[in-house]
């Protein structure tokens, strides 16, 4: 009887009338809108959602086909590029060992490199020419072993079947290819390439391509789709080339998913419901290619279903949470949040000193005291960071002063050039001229070295002191090598640091021509590369011993990326001054027997410095 009438009395107060009443005028009417709204929004969903898959399947369909257009293009561009024609046509008549055919890779990795720069999913581009000498343009990394092992394993039916075909030929490495990688699966554009000026098949070209970006276009990840549809790009044999879930180079039905799908029975743009799932098939313009799209109504539906339920459930708590607030919600509860908000806003990177101030016995106080807190270890935080950051700058400088004075302490100039002065008279006197002539190229080489180290010079003085320095090393060496120095006219008054070059010529002198038994040569160019001159080209070259393939990948890691510890001092050095002049500059090295180049790319507008007219300068 008591808990009755304590029932009774409780429910005869004002504010939990209040709650019943706004219940039942607003809760339960709002549930069976929701409830009605859901069922019409179902039925009407359900008849539109094949028309939107179609029309999606459309758009997909003609995005794909501007992808496959656009590698169809980029391979025509460089099947009729006049470089990549001739180079091949010169390979038929080189051995594949010879220092030609070592030159001609050369100017290919050029030519397809200008045009595959964009081109990220090219993994690698091959070439067989009509002798069968064989070119694969590939980076040795993870995903390009696979490809450039099915390149070498079947090159010889790979020309064949080329050589036998009029038409551009699509072709996926399947999986029961021994160098099929699922982690990396790899499809390949190949045709003859053509010598349209004399009218002759000089080679078959390949164009190796990751699909993943295919395979992103289609099924994109941000698509509201993706979830319950997947889209699958067959080629002519029916062998998968990407999907959502299945790694290309599968047969269609090896997949036991979808096992059970007549794809003669599907036509182009009809969509056909099978159980849980809708087919529908669009022939794509390029290549035989036929893209599938299979949506999943059970993963449809549900995402619905549990979309309704959350809404639902979202404003019965909304509604709840509001009846009660509106009665345990306190006027100084509201009003500390209010002047709480206010001076949060108020706090901003001048502003660090500001209080919340909360006098309250709730949580609120407790945040409050907590921003004070937060606020006050940020100031803390600036202000370390500030004096860290000028310790660090202070170190930094006193270091580089250290170094410097340093390097000038090293040798005393006045003292060194008096005395060469002094031994240069002395040879005059005993009627030495080659001493003295030899004693004046060392005065001016150690001149131009000790002051200034860091200076900006003209690249004509640096040929100046570039020449002066073979000159001394040919009396060092008994004129046992030669050196020829070109300057692309225009290029001479670009500026470049002193002493740029100086390990370079150290590293084929000293090191490419020892113990070799014939002459040595010695090439330096400069010259201007891109469309709009956007990079000077300084490329070293000797006819030395060479380097092993261990010691060229370890260099150009180290050059690229500086993943691998180098040893030499110059070279090592040479790095960090590149790095620090000149961020955006590149260093390659090739090397083999009678042939090692050092190629130096560095951009114009890190640069100082006009274009003078320069001349060639042999030696």
């Amino acid at each position: 009887m008591k808990l009755f009438r304590e029932f009774k009395d409780g429910v005869f107060k004002i504010r939990n009338q209040i709650v019943f009443l706004l219940f039942f005028i607003t809760v339960l009417p709002i549930f069976f809108v929701q409830m009605y709204n859901y069922s019409a929004t179902n039925r009407k969903l359900q008849m539109k959602d094949a028309i939107l898959l179609e029309d999606n399947l459309i758009l997909t369909t003609s995005l794909l086909n501007n992808t496959l257009s656009a590698y169809k293009q980029l391979f025509f561009q460089l099947a009729t590029d006049t470089t990549c024609i001739n180079t091949v046509t010169q390979m038929n008549e080189v051995s594949e060992d010879s220092v030609q055919y070592l030159r001609l890779s050369d100017v290919m990795t050029t030519v397809i490199r200008s045009n595959m720069m964009m081109r990220p999913e090219i993994k690698a581009v091959g070439v067989i020419s009509d002798r069968g000498s064989a070119y694969l343009y590939a980076e040795e990394r993870e995903s390009t072993e696979s490809v450039i092992r099915y390149f070498q394993e079947n090159k010889e039916a790979l020309k064949e079947q080329v050589m036998t075909s009029d038409t551009l030929l699509f072709h996926m490495i399947s999986v029961d290819d021994s160098s099929y990688n699922e982690k990396y699966p790899c499809f390949f554009l190949a045709n003859r390439l053509m010598d349209y000026g004399n009218l002759k098949v000089v080679g078959a070209l390949f164009l190796f391509i990751d699909p993943s970006k295919i395979s992103r276009e289609i099924n994109n990840p941000t698509s509201h789709t993706f979830l319950y549809s997947d889209k699958l790009l067959l080629d002519g044999t029916d062998h998968l080339v990407c999907s959502r879930d299945v790694p290309g180079g599968y047969a269609f039905s090896g997949i036991s998913e979808y096992e059970d799908i007549n794809l003669s029975a599907l036509e182009d743009g009809k969509s056909m419901r099978q159980g849980d799932y809708l087919f529908s098939v669009s022939y794509v313009d390029h290549f035989n290619l036929k893209l599938l799209n299979i949506v999943d109504y059970r993963l449809l539906h549900r995402d619905l279903n549990t979309l309704w339920l959350r809404t639902l459930v979202t404003i019965l708590l909304i509604l709840i949470g509001s009846l009660f607030g509106a009665f345990f919600l306190c006027r100084g509860f509201v009003g500390s949040l209010e002047r709480m908000a206010r001076r949060v806003d108020q706090v901003d990177e001048e502003h660090l000193n500001i209080s919340m101030d909360i006098n309250c016995r709730n949580e609120i106080q407790v945040i409050g005291e907590s921003v004070d807190r937060m606020l006050a270890l940020i100031r803390n935080l600036l202000e370390e960071n500030r004096r860290q950051y000028e310790h660090i700058v202070e170190i930094t400088k006193a270091a580089c002063e250290a170094e410097l004075k340093s390097m000038e302490l090293q040798i005393n100039p006045h003292f060194l050039f008096n005395t060469i002065d002094s031994i240069n008279w002395l040879a005059i006197r005993e009627d030495c001229r080659d001493v003295s002539e030899q004693l004046n190229r060392l005065a001016y080489i150690l001149r131009y070295t000790v002051y200034d180290m860091n200076k900006v010079v003209p690249i004509e003085s640096e040929i100046r002191w570039l020449l002066q320095y073979l000159e001394l090393q040919k009396i060092r060496f008994d004129h046992s090598f030669s050196y020829d120095v070109y300057i692309e006219p225009g290029t001479g008054g670009l500026q470049i640091h002193k002493l740029l070059l100086q390990p370079f010529l150290e590293n084929s002198l000293i090191h490419g021509f020892e113990g070799i038994s014939w002459k040595g040569k010695l090439g330096i160019r400069f010259q201007m590369l891109g469309r709009e001159e956007q990079y000077l080209l300084i490329c070293i070259e000797d006819n030395g011993t060479g380097m092993t393939k261990e010691q060229t990948d370890t260099l150009n890691r180290f050059f690229w990326q500086k993943t691998e510890t180098f040893q030499g001092i110059g070279l090592s050095n040479i790095f960090y001054r590149l790095r620090n002049y000149y961020p955006g500059h590149r260093l390659m090295v090739t090397s083999a027997r009678g042939m090692t180049v050092f190629k130096l790319f560095i951009p114009v507008g890190e640069m100082e410095g006009a274009h003078v007219q320069n001349t060639d300068r042999r030696g």
